[in-house]
């Protein structure tokens, strides 16, 4: 796979649209003015797609098993979601002035979240609302890398699309819209709306992946490469402005349609451009995870410093600066942790654990 796809510059713009729709849900007057309360929820599908386009890619070009895979995506997403878990934690205590016993109740209540299960909807309680993606992603990731594994062909072209169907009818019927509660529960398939979606839209990545090697396989000249890429701007683009005027609406599954085609057109690009391939939006995706876990921690203290009814340019961008910043701190910090944690497992952890290797020498 290139490294100068251009995937990287559509993750910083639908993580920024996830963003901008949340603010717009605090802030009532930006919402009049963005209309982005609804609409921008879809992005939540981008991402979908692009995690199952990328696990598939994983599956085929590794030997790892589901439980290698699920344990290397936890250990990359769970430092960040636990800090800041922590600190919407220590938020909400501090603004409900909550007494030791009261902070001891809540973190007790929050035991799916700690857990990663909340995507699961036993019980309907988060105190950061984003995280919900990050639990359906692992929980759903697993069984769907599990059963590549085990047939990828027969999965990829059969069971991925027919879950796709049945996915996309079901919530086309029982919603109209990719919208509303995902904590909801299906009266029909026994899932959460959550983890309905978080199926529906990694099998879609699937699909896009198997789309992508046949876009690799055709020899596409200059004029081609040029099409594709304008496809994968003019079809990003126009779910994006679309959904920003009209908001969520029966189209949003026509749009999952385009997703598949546009991540595909994104990951085959090969030429560098400068638009999305720079020094800043390689950044800026770098962290982008980050910004997507913090940024309810940000909109949370905010609040307090500018009433729901304040409209104005300086409060969004300060609030973007705090946000990126505060980002790029947890990322660093983690990684930081993450090296420490390393450092001594390479020089203590033979003492309780001996490796295979060891064992088998020793033997």
């Amino acid at each position: 796979m290139s490294k100068n796809n251009s995937i990287n510059f559509w993750r910083v713009i639908f993580t920024f649209s996830i963003v901008i729709f949340h603010f717009s849900g605090t802030y009532s007057k930006f919402n009049t003015v963005v209309h982005a309360e609804n609409g921008w929820r879809i992005a939540v599908e981008f991402f979908f797609v692009v995690s199952g386009f990328l696990l598939a890619y994983k599956c085929e070009h590794s030997e790892i098993s589901a439980w290698e895979y699920t344990k290397h995506r936890f250990k990359r997403f769970f430092p960040v979601y636990f800090l800041s878990l922590i600190m919407m934690i220590v938020l909400r205590i501090i603004n409900n002035s909550m007494s030791a016993r009261k902070a001891f109740d809540l973190i007790l209540t929050l035991i799916d979240e700690l857990m990663l299960l909340q995507g699961l909807a036993w019980n309907y309680i988060t105190i950061n609302g984003p995280s919900w993606y990050i639990s359906v992603l692992l929980i759903c990731g697993y069984f769907i890398f599990y059963m590549l594994r085990k047939e990828k062909d027969f999965f990829a072209h059969f069971w991925a699309p027919l879950i796709c169907i049945v996915v996309y009818s079901y919530l086309s019927i029982k919603m109209g819209r990719l919208s509303g509660n995902v904590y909801d529960f299906s009266d029909v398939l026994g899932f959460s709306i959550a983890m309905i979606r978080g199926f529906g839209g990694m099998c879609a990545g699937v699909i896009s992946y198997e789309f992508y090697k046949k876009l690799k396989e055709t020899k596409l000249t200059k004029f081609g490469n040029f099409l594709v890429r304008l496809g994968e701007i003019i079809g990003f683009s126009f779910i994006l402005i679309y959904t920003f005027k009209k908001g969520s609406t029966h189209f949003d599954f026509y749009f999952v349609v385009i997703f598949i085609f546009c991540t595909a057109f994104a990951f085959s690009a090969e030429k560098k451009n400068l638009l999305f391939n720079n020094v800043i939006v390689d950044y800026l995706s770098k962290i982008s995870f980050s910004i997507y876990l913090v940024h309810c921690f940000v909109l949370g203290f905010y609040k307090k410093i500018y009433p729901t009814n304040t409209l104005n340019l300086k409060m969004f961008i300060i609030f973007w600066i705090i946000t990126i910043a505060i980002a790029a701190l947890s990322e660093f910090l983690c990684s930081l942790v993450l090296k420490g944690i390393e450092i001594v497992r390479k020089k203590y952890g033979g003492i309780i654990i001996k490796s295979p290797k060891e064992l088998k020498t020793r033997k």
